[in-house]
């Protein structure tokens, strides 16, 4: 059970790590367009171009917090649903959908369960 926890960390800080490298690329989305050659990004282009990086900033911040939320949980029925939820939208991911898969196994073991006491998995 403790290996599977600390996999689960060891997930959300990659988790962590990806959106920061998000908040990274829209920022330096931003200031590019700011400075950009109007020949290299046309004027027209450049609105679009600023509302994709604001949208990467502010998508890398909305998780990255949310993944850093869910590692300081309770232990509650709860937190076992968004725990698993979140490692589900990790399967959706092309690089960590092996590892999502695997921590999706272990997630459903019955010592996860009893130790975010949840003993049924009724809805």
């Amino acid at each position: 059970m403790d290996k599977t926890l600390r996999h689960y960390r060891i997930y959300c800080w990659l988790n962590m790590a990806w959106y920061a490298f998000l908040c990274f690329i829209g920022f330096a989305g931003l200031l590019l367009a700011r400075a950009a050659d109007p020949e290299i990004l046309p004027i027209e282009s450049r609105g679009t171009f600023q509302m994709a990086s604001l949208a990467l900033v502010v998508m890398g911040v909305v998780f990255g917090l949310a993944n850093y939320s869910l590692m300081r949980q309770p232990r509650t029925q709860k937190a076992y649903l968004a725990h698993l939820i979140n490692i589900c939208l990790g399967i959706s991911t092309c690089i960590l959908a092996p590892y999502c898969i695997w921590l999706a196994l272990q997630w459903q073991k019955p010592e996860v369960k009893a130790y975010f006491d949840k003993q049924d998995f009724s809805l």
